[in-house]
């Protein structure tokens, strides 16, 4: 399952262009709490992921997500 796909779900299916910083950060933060407990890489990888679906996916330039 690709982090796109997980982001919405774990957004009870919402369109990406529907979520901002808040939920972006919350996922990112439930990715690293210690239930899930991925790694750095795998961490910076979701980031990534996030960037790309927003920046090609769906054209969207977020500069707060660089700050993320």
């Amino acid at each position: 399952m690709s982090i796109a796909h997980c982001f919405v779900r774990h957004f009870q299916r919402r369109h990406p262009r529907e979520l901002g910083a808040p939920e972006v950060e919350a996922f990112l933060a439930m990715l690293a709490n210690e239930e899930r407990r991925v790694s750095a890489c795998a961490h910076n990888q979701a980031l990534s992921a996030l960037l790309f679906l927003y920046r090609a996916g769906l054209e969207q330039e977020l500069p707060w997500l660089d700050n993320v």
